[in-house]
């Protein structure tokens, strides 16, 4: 079977390396729950969720930029620039980082104190803290082999890689009765983390070889307007993180984000169906192909509901006991996890709408919405965790994934419904996305980032 160019193929492939990585994710969680309850994986998913908000700002869209722009670069044969490029978006990263980590760092202990009234939770964000320069750098050079071609082992280091590295190393120290500290965890997730930036940015190293010097074509702040919306819904998962642990507990925030995890399945499919199908859209935007789009919208939206019917079906009949599979302080999440199972089926089953309006320009729209969606959904689990308690958060998530997915689906209809009365339209010219100017020679484009920075 053809991979590159074949859109089913690609998505399949994309999907099968990131559930890899998931059930790595599920592994590493249910250990983690078995060996030290629910406290500790709140305060694990706590650091997680933190570094993957603050990471996602240091990367600030310049793995995007990079296959838009490196690819474009490299596709017409402009390999120095292409280097040269490439090199300037990783000081960039690489000097924001290390500033974020001294940052997380400082604020670790008084934020805890004072804000989570949770002083246990400053280690684990202390020790986490170098993941917010460590996962942006993998996405970066993972974007740089993606568009040279190098797509199996770019999507294997992110995530499956480091996860599973992480999940051998507790079972084994679990086997040998070595697993005291609960910090550990977070330590083997940093050494797999870290040996995947390595081995991923040998290899761009090895592909760059020979590239000569040139001109650096993107600035430190170039991607901003294309991370501002993914930034916000990070920040909004991490909100509702921490209006759980305020309110109700750190291990009420356990128990929650165990039963997230469940929905990471249903991301995962999402993200990786629209990273895949992103230069697909690109290509019948540029051609003026507006039925194309749509076409590809809705097949990966049914593809991606026939997938995950199944968990969400088995989640809603028995979900005390999919969680009882952690321990028994678990089950106590079931009416959420029906909640969150009903967004995430709304998630993917309308398809990759908001990258399909990425692909047509419409980065502006995607990021108002973000931020109306989100604020919307932290202000609905306010009212309702001290009366619901976890499922009065995962109403939130619910009402947050149905205002984004339900107005982007919306605004794209109209999109394409304006560009296919007439071929003409300054839709098509100005706001579609060129061939050249988004997809790389492997048509291999990256819009999207997983909300998990483990999967």
């Amino acid at each position: 079977m053809r991979v590159v160019g074949n859109l089913h193929a690609e998505m399949l492939l994309g999907l099968f390396l990131r559930g890899a990585g998931a059930i790595s994710s599920f592994a590493l969680l249910w250990m983690i729950a078995r060996m030290f309850g629910a406290d500790v994986v709140g305060l694990y998913q706590l650091g997680l969720t933190t570094m993957v908000m603050v990471g996602t700002a240091v990367g600030l869209g310049l793995p995007e930029l990079v296959i838009r722009k490196v690819a474009n670069l490299i596709q017409k044969g402009d390999l120095g620039d292409a280097r040269t490029t490439f090199l300037a978006c990783f000081r960039y990263m690489l000097k924001r980082g290390l500033l974020s980590i001294v940052i997380v760092v400082l604020l670790a202990v008084p934020f805890s104190r004072y804000v989570l009234s949770e002083p246990q939770a400053a280690m684990f964000l202390i020790v986490f803290a170098p993941a917010v320069l460590f996962l942006p750098l993998l996405r970066l050079t993972n974007a740089l082999l993606r568009t040279v071609g190098r797509v199996m082992i770019s999507q294997s280091l992110e995530g499956v890689f480091y996860t599973t590295l992480a999940a051998a190393g507790l079972a084994l120290a679990w086997s040998v009765g070595a697993a005291d500290d609960r910090l550990l965890p977070v330590w083997l997730y940093q050494l797999g983390l870290a040996i995947a930036v390595l081995i991923s940015w040998l290899m761009v190293k090895r592909v760059m070889k020979g590239w000569p010097e040139g001109s650096a074509l993107i600035g430190r702040n170039d991607g901003t307007l294309i991370a501002a919306a993914p930034i916000i819904a990070f920040a909004g998962d991490w909100l509702l993180l921490l209006v759980l642990t305020t309110f109700l507990g750190v291990e009420q925030a356990g128990i929650y984000r165990t039963a997230f995890q469940f929905c990471m399945l249903f991301q995962l499919v999402n993200s990786s169906f629209a990273m895949m199908a992103g230069p697909h859209m690109a290509r019948a935007a540029g051609g003026h192909d507006p039925r194309q789009v749509r076409r590809i919208v809705r097949s990966a939206g049914l593809i991606g509901l026939a997938l995950c019917l199944p968990l969400a079906i088995a989640g809603w009949i028995v979900p005390a006991w999919l969680l009882g599979l952690f321990g028994p302080e678990f089950r106590q999440g079931a009416l959420g996890l029906q909640i969150l199972l009903l967004g995430q089926i709304i998630n993917v089953g309308i398809g990759p709408v908001g990258t399909a309006l990425v692909m047509l320009h419409r980065e502006r729209y995607v990021l108002v919405l973000e931020g109306v969606a989100t604020g919307v959904g932290v202000l609905v689990a306010l009212l309702l965790v001290e009366r619901l308690e976890i499922a009065g958060v995962a109403a939130g998530t619910l009402v947050a994934s149905a205002i984004r997915n339900l107005a982007n689906y919306a605004k794209l209809r109209r999109v394409l419904g304006r560009a296919q009365q007439d071929e003409a339209d300054p839709v098509l010219d100005a706001g579609m996305v060129s061939p050249t100017g988004m997809v790389s020679p492997t048509g291999m484009v990256g819009p999207t980032i997983d909300r998990d920075g483990s999967a």
